[in-house]
């Protein structure tokens, strides 16, 4: 099972955990503002996004787009 649900939408990406290893690793190593969050996902812009589902894996994380 995926801990984090990736839905890509163009310029924006939305990222969902759906773990509480993945909610405790966003909330450790993201500095996210509160008008980031939507509907429990986090919104990043799609620049970024990459290099947060490449340290999520690397941290051992799996991600499903």
């Amino acid at each position: 099972m995926a801990d984090i649900q990736l839905h890509d939408y163009g310029s924006l990406a939305m990222v969902m955990p759906l773990t509480s290893a993945a909610s405790a690793w966003l909330a450790a190593n993201v500095d996210a503002e509160s008008w980031q969050w939507m509907g429990g996902a986090l919104a990043v812009d799609r620049r970024y996004v990459y290099g947060l589902i490449d340290a999520v894996q690397d941290a051992g994380l799996e991600v499903a787009a």
